[in-house]
C-alpha cells in the first residue's frame, strides 16, 4: 500500500471538505462527529500512550468509526472501509441525527452535567 496521505489547506469550510470526502481521518476533533453525521466513515488517530481523544457519543454504533493506533492499523482500516463501502453506506440509514441533538435548556444541561 504505497499511497501517501497528504495534508492540505483548503479555502472551503469544514462542511464542504467533509462533504467531498469518502473517508475522514482525524485526531479527536469535532470533525469526527460532523463526518459521521454526514455519513462518512471516520478514523480517529490515537496512540496507546495517552488518553484516547474520542469525541463520538457512545450511542453511535462503532461500525461508523474506528480508532487506529499505528500505521498498520490505519492501512487495514482504510482497506476495510474501501472494501465495505456499500455495506457501510446502507447502514447509515439506521443513524438518526435527531437522537443526538438537544434543545439547549436548563433541564438538558443539568442531565449532561449530572446535576439533579
Amino acid at each position: 500500500y504505497k499511497k501517501k496521505l497528504n495534508s492540505f489547506v483548503s479555502p472551503n469550510n469544514m462542511y464542504q471538505c467533509l462533504n467531498k470526502s469518502d473517508l475522514v481521518i482525524t485526531s479527536g476533533s469535532s470533525s469526527a462527529i460532523e463526518s459521521i453525521f454526514l455519513k462518512k466513515p471516520t478514523i480517529i488517530l490515537s496512540n496507546r500512550i495517552s488518553l484516547i481523544k474520542n469525541p463520538i457519543p457512545q450511542k453511535i454504533p462503532k461500525e461508523f468509526y474506528s480508532i487506529c493506533y499505528d500505521k498498520n492499523d490505519l492501512i487495514n482500516k482504510i482497506k476495510f472501509y474501501k472494501k465495505n463501502k456499500n455495506k457501510i453506506s446502507n447502514n447509515y440509514s439506521k443513524l438518526n441525527i435527531e437522537d443526538f441533538i438537544y434543545k439547549n435548556n436548563k433541564s438538558n444541561m443539568d442531565s449532561v452535567f449530572g446535576i439533579d
